[in-house]
């Protein structure tokens, strides 16, 4: 689990939210110095369409749903750029795997593992996320990262990256009463946004 407060927006071809890129709603503009792990994942002909973590010096963390449509042959990373389309290094994927239990209909276990063609030298630019060594609890502060589109409505997804608060929900409080989304359809990160509680 990423430390709450460095929690990565990995969804990008949404199912939960129906629209090619994932939102960054109120967000501002963010250095990659700040979020070094930040990665974009990317067809080979540079096309950006989800968002990633680099766990170490050749693996990424992102979600299940990006992986459905491609080969690793057809894919590369974008490292250490503030920008989706140019800067940093780009990277070629040797292999990747989702989880076996992902569901596509009820979005859960939607994570999945990149492997670099080559390891990546960490500098100030590209390092890998430190993994927190304990749950989240509700009302932790979290910064979610990425390109994702910034307003709910016919947005386009903007080349500089973005960040924006939010605070997060324990599973247990998600699935209750005041949320309604659902014990057997909590396997992640929860977190209140302006149309209050959002799958992560």
């Amino acid at each position: 689990m990423l430390k709450p407060k460095f929690f990565e927006q990995t969804y990008g071809q949404s199912h939960v939210l129906g629209f090619p890129f994932g939102r960054i709603v109120n967000g501002e503009s963010a250095d990659i110095e700040n979020f070094p792990y930040q990665v974009s994942v990317q067809t080979t002909k540079g096309s950006h369409f989800c968002g990633g973590s680099l766990i170490d010096s050749e693996t990424v963390l992102t979600a299940a749903h990006c992986m459905q449509s491609y080969a690793a042959s057809e894919l590369q990373v974008r490292v250490g750029s503030t920008s989706r389309s140019s800067g940093g290094e780009v990277v070629t994927v040797r292999a990747f795997k989702y989880h076996e239990c992902y569901n596509s209909k009820l979005m859960i276990n939607d994570v999945a593992i990149i492997k670099l063609s080559s390891p990546v030298r960490q500098t100030s630019k590209i390092r890998a996320i430190e993994l927190a060594d304990s749950e989240a609890v509700s009302g932790a502060t979290a910064v979610v990262t990425g390109w994702g589109t910034t307003c709910f409505l016919f947005c386009s997804s903007p080349d500089t990256l973005q960040q924006v608060e939010v605070d997060l929900l324990h599973y247990k409080n998600c699935a209750a009463d005041t949320y309604n989304y659902g014990s057997d359809s909590i396997h992640g990160l929860c977190h209140r946004g302006e149309e209050g509680r959002l799958p992560g």
